[in-house]
């Protein structure tokens, strides 16, 4: 469903470029009801789009991950392996891998521990880091508090606005549960 929201937000924006074009030659002429239906075809293509992401964002369940299952955006893959010490202070285990060739870091990395029914975000060193192309790299994240569960994301740009794309604000999360 990814590829297939990406394809429809670039057929989107093109037909958008396309629309505005048509526009200003269609004002340069003065033809008013030719402006009329070219706006009336971007607006209802924009509604159309929209109830589309509402609506699959927002019929979208959460996926909860076992440890050591990869989350993968492009090349570049994350799991949570596991969690030491849940008291008062704890360490998430997680393993970074980039499946490219040449070395990378990803775009915008979040990582987020579930506190009651809300999710917290953690500063995670080393989760921006680059990482050598066909590698991956352990990271040891100190967090305040016990973890039952914790979400990594990546991506940023238009993401929010791709339908299916986990980073939508209406679209559910696959995350790690990693405790008891």
């Amino acid at each position: 469903m990814r590829d297939i929201g990406y394809l429809y937000f670039l057929a989107s924006v093109l037909l958008t470029l396309v629309c505005l074009v048509v526009l200003a030659v269609q004002a340069a002429r003065r033809r008013g009801q030719a402006l009329r239906r070219v706006v009336v075809v971007l607006v209802g293509w924009w509604a159309v789009y929209a109830c589309v992401l509402l609506g699959v964002g927002l019929s979208s369940r959460p996926t909860q991950m076992r440890p050591g299952d990869l989350k993968c955006y492009d090349e570049w893959c994350a799991t949570v392996s596991g969690v030491h010490g849940q008291s008062e202070k704890s360490v998430v285990l997680v393993r970074v891998e980039n499946h490219g060739r040449r070395a990378q870091r990803p775009d915008t990395p979040q990582l987020f521990v579930k506190r009651g029914d809300r999710w917290e975000e953690v500063e995670a060193p080393g989760l921006r880091d680059r990482v050598p192309g066909k590698s991956s790299a352990e990271l040891h994240i100190s967090v305040d508090g016990s973890v039952q569960d914790v979400l990594v994301t990546e991506g940023g740009g238009p993401a929010p606005w791709v339908v299916g794309e986990e980073k939508s604000p209406f679209h559910a999360k696959a995350y790690w549960h990693v405790g008891d």
